[in-house]
């Protein structure tokens, strides 16, 4: 059972626990954000990843550490589409280098929880998700995610 959380409704209390949980970088760019409601979204978008990867790995909230890509230097292209039926359907786009993302997923028994910091990040978006698929086409990486909700 999923509970649908206006924005406007965290608590500034909520919204300064989760924004101290975020990395130097993201934190700079939440206070970049000219208008207070795109400083909500971005800290709401961390809450739910949280609590997404929480529920999904019993990882407590503040042991969770999410890393930005990889392409934080290059420039490029990035388009998310998003649409919500009886399900919920993400399409990531990208014209970063050729990358499969559902090429060696990690095995939760090979994971080694003391010496390793990330990682998890790819495991869990595959369990949770219901289908995925990868495709390159004309230079873009295309990650296609559907998650059934009834």
């Amino acid at each position: 059972m999923y509970k649908i959380i206006d924005i406007n409704d965290i608590k500034s209390e909520e919204y300064d626990y989760y924004f101290s949980l975020m990395s130097k970088d993201k934190k700079e760019r939440v206070n970049g954000f000219r208008f207070e409601k795109d400083r909500l979204r971005s800290v709401g978008a961390e809450l739910l990843a949280r609590k997404m990867i929480c529920e999904a790995s019993g990882i407590p909230e503040n042991e969770i550490i999410i890393k930005t890509d990889s392409y934080q230097d290059t420039k490029g292209r990035v388009e998310l589409r998003l649409e919500v039926s009886d399900r919920v359907e993400m399409t990531f786009t990208d014209e970063g280098e050729q990358y499969d993302p559902t090429k060696k997923i990690l095995e939760l028994s090979e994971y080694d929880y003391e010496h390793t910091v990330g990682g998890l990040g790819k495991y869990i978006t595959f369990e949770t998700a219901d289908e995925y698929s990868y495709n390159y086409e004309n230079n873009m990486n295309i990650l296609r995610l559907i998650k059934n909700i009834r």
